[in-house]
């Protein structure tokens, strides 16, 4: 299957990024599982081109590997890192790292989104019920499946159908945790 079309996280942490930035976020947190699977890679590279695409360098030390998709890895391993941050908002790898994300803040008596913006990736069902409510990356599923389906057909009969859709895969579904930027955190 054309790995463009898998390689979503590229897209939407560039998304989501982008609207961190839009939002006055400069020093931007990105939290993904291990680097050894691509859509973590990809996820990387995204939230790297859309820093770069408004003149900031992408800073080594806000990025991190986590060692899983998990909210317990998602506190365990970034409670640390808010500690000493300066960054107002992270990017998150999925939801559930997200999950963690916001209960580490939470310990740290950090309010989202008026300190710390937090922005997920999956749009999981769960989220509209949090308080506040998740602000997440949507991967059109039913397109991504639709358009996999279609190859695979064309791959096993050797024929080209076309029957592509053409929207974007990712949409930002923008709740309550991300706020315009206020200032930078004194951790």
């Amino acid at each position: 299957i054309n790995e463009t079309k898998l390689s979503l996280n590229n897209e939407g942490s560039y998304v989501a990024t982008q609207h961190l930035l839009d939002l006055g976020h400069k020093d931007i947190l990105f939290a993904t599982g291990p680097s050894i699977y691509n859509h973590s890679q990809h996820g990387l590279l995204g939230y790297q081109e859309a820093l770069k695409d408004k003149g900031i360098e992408p800073n080594p030390n806000n990025s991190l590997f986590l060692s899983g998709f998990t909210a317990e890895a998602g506190y365990n391993e970034l409670l640390p890192l808010l500690k000493s941050t300066k960054a107002s908002a992270i990017v998150c790898g999925n939801d559930l790292i997200a999950y963690g994300a916001l209960k580490a803040l939470r310990e740290l008596n950090l309010s989202v989104p008026h300190d710390f913006s937090v922005i997920g990736y999956d749009d999981i069902d769960t989220n509209q019920y949090l308080n506040p409510g998740l602000t997440s990356v949507n991967p059109n599923r039913y397109a991504l499946g639709w358009d996999a389906t279609i190859e695979l057909i064309e791959k096993i009969e050797n024929r080209t159908i076309n029957d592509y859709t053409e929207n974007s895969f990712v949409k930002l579904v923008v709740r309550e945790t991300c706020g315009v930027f206020k200032h930078e955190n004194t951790n």
